[in-house]
């Protein structure tokens, strides 16, 4: 059977290996990002795509190097720098809160908290979001661990990384596949 152009969808993978740190892609926001051992780190440091994705599954491939803790600021997802009442989905830890967020086109929140596992220390763990127009799901090396539906944003949003701790988070890759809209 054939697909109709309707059906077909983008995706890509930015490769660090072979993107190492793309200004042409992102856009530093804070800090200085920068490549160690062929992974995105930021250290107290942020960016964000100059792409835009709408809807779309979206994994990355995170390495945080310690557990929740007092004092931790630290997200991954899709969400502008200026504003979130575009809408926002992205992880955030956030002193010992390791948490889901949907943030909607009026800027109207979803959260749901989340389970640390060892697991998950010091190691590059795939964080997946999976975005329809009327539901968003997170999963965690292939598990999921959360579903919104209340809270959905349909503007288009960038890529955004952000660790504003002094310790080190690396992202070995991003995929995204099966994407709606890349501008």
């Amino acid at each position: 059977m054939e697909l109709i152009d309707k059906d077909k969808r983008d995706g890509y993978i930015y490769d660090v290996v072979i993107k190492q740190y793309d200004t042409q892609f992102w856009k530093t926001t804070t800090g200085t990002p920068a490549v160690a051992s062929n992974k995105l780190r930021f250290t107290s440091a942020a960016a964000a795509s100059y792409i835009l994705h709408r809807y779309g599954d979206f994994e990355f491939a995170v390495n945080v190097p310690t557990t929740p803790s007092a004092g931790e600021a630290k997200h991954w997802g899709l969400r502008a720098p200026a504003t979130d009442s575009i809408g926002a989905i992205y992880f955030e830890i956030v002193g010992a809160v390791f948490q889901a967020v949907t943030i909607d086109d009026g800027g109207t929140s979803e959260t749901t908290t989340l389970t640390w596992a060892a697991g998950y220390t010091a190691v590059e763990t795939k964080f997946r979001i999976i975005w329809e127009p009327d539901i968003v799901r997170f999963m965690i090396n292939g598990v999921i661990v959360a579903t919104h539906v209340t809270r959905v944003p349909s503007n288009s949003l960038p890529l955004r990384i952000v660790n504003s701790d002094a310790d080190n988070v690396d992202v070995g890759y991003v995929q995204i596949r099966q994407a709606a809209a890349i501008v």
